[in-house]
């Protein structure tokens, strides 16, 4: 099983390497120096297995996600409270000592794409500026990015996205 360290200079990582390089049902793929790095690596399968530092700095849901739709399964290394690492959707949570658990672990299958998109919602109150230019900005971005993107300004008093796109009101959309 192949896997990667992620643990940002945490002081436990020399003798965590130590422990997943004795075992000999594993092989440590990359030391990766940053979340960036962590993302590279997944994207590269070149790993089962992620062992992360729960307070890894850029740690976020959004790349615990992203590792696991990459099929990986993602280990934390707490030294002290795993409740950040909770927070974060991370387990299971092990202290360096138990490192030689994770030739135990199954890998995991990428997550599959699910079949309907998000509902994205930009909300204020009356007369709060900028309504308007956030959601064409996120749709914008979405779209720039390949997802389908449908933009809907449901303003019934004051809808401004037709404007903004520069479409007039007697053109069909």
């Amino acid at each position: 099983m192949n896997l990667v360290l992620a643990a940002g200079g945490a002081a436990w990582e020399a003798r965590a390497l130590a422990v997943l390089q004795g075992l000999p049902a594993l092989s440590v793929a990359r030391r990766c120096v940053d979340v960036a790095d962590l993302l590279s690596a997944a994207q590269a399968e070149i790993a089962d297995v992620a062992v992360v530092a729960a307070d890894l700095p850029g740690l976020d849901l959004d790349v615990v996600d992203r590792l696991r739709r990459a099929g990986l399964r993602v280990v934390a290394v707490t030294d002290g409270d795993p409740a950040l690492a909770e927070r974060l959707g991370l387990g299971p949570t092990l202290a360096v000592d138990e490192l030689h658990r994770v030739a135990d672990l199954t890998p995991t299958a990428p997550l599959a794409e699910p079949d309907e998109a998000p509902l994205v919602a930009v909300w204020g109150p009356t007369g709060a500026p900028g309504r308007s230019a956030v959601a064409l900005s996120v749709a914008s971005a979405l779209a720039a990015r390949g997802v389908d993107t449908v933009l809907v300004d449901a303003d019934v008093e004051g809808g401004a996205q037709a404007q903004s796109l520069g479409l007039l009101d007697d053109v069909s959309c």
